[in-house]
């Protein structure tokens, strides 16, 4: 408790109507609230609307971009997740788009979280008819050195094209885990896009490390 989330979805620091969240935290049982973060998405683009819809359990924050297009199509949406362990200080872990994302679903026009688990509401999805709107459901489950060890590929990782000292590419199943993502298992720090994952030498994940696994594709 004590840290509240609100959504600027018209916010025009990324972009014209690119969107962002502020934090507010309160050290008074909430005579007054003092605003201690503003989250922006890593990608952020004209038009996104992020924060539109806003969630908020412990130390992750999940907000929509409903207007978020993609390959797949405009306004296919997306969600962003953001990790703190001090509520002041917030990483984004995580960029979440449908698995079968298409053009006008509006993935992320609703969003919520509790015990992990990230509900996202896409209400122009087309799956039951014209429309007829669906929920995404995901489990956060992080994974440990020992796992992408053991799910490894060989060859030594590259992030964005450049190479990841010590760190071996993830798989599951021998698929890829969230397209580009990069188990470190030596302490190699994630890059700007969050999207390497970094492990202590003894094996614990770093803040803000855990990887997200389930249906929607994260990307």
């Amino acid at each position: 408790g004590g840290t509240i989330v609100v959504g600027a979805w018209k916010d025009n620091d990324g972009s014209t109507d690119s969107g962002s969240v502020y934090v507010f935290r309160t050290s008074n049982s909430g005579a007054s609230y003092n605003e201690v973060a503003k989250l922006k998405a890593h990608n952020a683009a004209e038009n996104d609307q992020f924060g539109y819809s806003v969630a908020i359990d412990g130390g992750v924050v999940v907000a929509g971009a409903y207007n978020k297009g993609s390959k797949k199509g405009s306004s296919t949406g997306a969600a962003y997740i953001f990790s703190s362990d001090d509520g002041t200080n917030y990483d984004q872990v995580a960029n979440v788009t449908a698995a079968d994302a298409a053009a006008e679903d509006h993935f992320g026009l609703s969003v919520a979280i509790a015990g992990g688990t990230v509900v996202v509401g896409a209400y122009q999805d087309d799956d039951g008819g014209s429309d007829s709107g669906a929920v995404y459901i995901s489990r956060a489950e992080p994974i440990t050195a020992a796992d992408a060890v053991a799910h490894a590929d060989t060859d030594p990782t590259t992030l964005d094209g450049r190479p990841v000292a010590g760190a071996v590419a993830a798989t599951l199943d021998r698929r890829p885990v969230a397209g580009a993502v990069a188990i470190a298992v030596a302490g190699a720090l994630r890059d700007a896009h969050e999207r390497a994952l970094a492990f202590s030498d003894d094996g614990r994940a770093e803040r803000g490390a855990d990887l997200w696994t389930g249906p929607p594709a994260y990307t």
